[in-house]
Formats: structure tokens, C-alpha cells, sequence
């Protein structure tokens, strides 16, 4: 692999509502589309590869990415590695209810283990027989994925539907 890009999925229906999606299969807004329409056409690099999470906020922005670029849909590589932390009993509900602390709410899907599986899907991307991929995935597991990358990385959450280059 020579190069792998990024991309936070674009605004979902939970961004907007200010709730935690997880595995919550929360859709994009119209800005989320129209964030993903304009990612696509601020990058010169053209993808091999599109790799993208199942969840549709993710699934949808990768479509909208590939049909600007002229990459078949059908080409776009789906794989359970790249959806965002499991949030458990957090799932749907208001930031405002507290953080994701793992002492306290006991479901969430442990840092360590959300970290073996960006690693894991690591090895999947360099495998890849691609010049230029770009993943499509969520803040959390992107955060992860950085830090097995990096481990001294700032991973501050990344702005919907930008693409960022992790790997040159």
C-alpha cells in the first residue's frame, strides 16, 4: 500500500441531534451528502480502492466519493472491521447524558479491543493491491486506527467528510 486516505463520514441524522450513534444505523443529512459531494471534488488523487464501512452514514458517503471520482459502486470493498465503537446502552442517547467512560457504562466496547480491531483492519488495507485507497469509516475507529499508526498521534475527532492522508 502506498498511500491510504481517510474519511470521516459526513453529517448523519445522530450528528445532527447531538445523539450517539455506535452501530446505530443513523443516515446522512443533506449537508452530509452535500459534505461528501465536496470532499470528493477538493482531491486530485484518484482511489484504487474504496474501502468503506456497512453503517450507512458511511456506506452512503463512499458512494457519493466514488460516483464523483467515475469509481463503480460496485467496486466499493465492505468490511465490519471499520464500523465505529460499539457505544451500548449510549447508543441513542444526548451527548448531554455524560461521556463514554468505560467504568461507567460497562457495554461500550473497550478501547484495547476497538484498537486491535483498527489494527486489524491495518493488515486488511495493506494488503490491498492498491497505489491510493481511501477508507470511509467513523471518529472512533479512525482515532484508533491513527494511534496504532502513531502511538504519540494527536487523534482530536476528525470533521465530517474530509479527506485525510494517514499513510504517504
Amino acid at each position: 500500500m502506498k498511500s491510504l486516505y481517510v474519511c470521516r463520514h459526513g453529517q448523519s441524522t445522530a450528528n445532527l441531534s447531538e445523539t450517539y450513534a455506535g452501530h446505530l444505523d443513523t443516515p446522512l443529512t443533506d449537508y452530509g451528502r452535500e459534505q461528501a459531494r465536496q470532499a470528493a471534488r477538493a482531491t486530485d488523487v484518484k482511489f484504487d480502492s474504496i474501502v468503506s464501512s456497512p453503517l450507512i452514514r458511511a456506506k452512503e458517503t463512499a458512494d457519493i466519493i466514488a460516483g464523483q471520482q467515475g469509481y463503480p459502486l460496485d467496486k466499493i470493498i465492505v468490511n465490519d472491521l471499520f464500523k465505529e465503537r460499539f457505544l451500548g446502552s449510549l447508543q441513542g442517547q444526548p451527548y448531554t447524558i455524560g461521556d463514554e467512560d468505560e467504568l461507567v457504562f460497562t457495554d461500550l466496547e473497550k478501547w484495547a479491543d476497538l484498537r486491535a480491531r483498527a489494527a486489524q483492519g491495518l493488515n486488511f488495507l495493506r494488503n490491498l493491491p492498491s497505489d491510493n485507497i481511501l477508507l470511509v469509516a467513523h471518529g472512533s475507529l479512525l482515532a484508533a486506527m491513527r494511534m496504532e499508526l502513531d502511538p504519540s498521534a494527536n487523534v482530536d475527532e476528525l470533521d465530517n467528510a474530509v479527506i485525510t492522508r494517514y499513510i504517504p
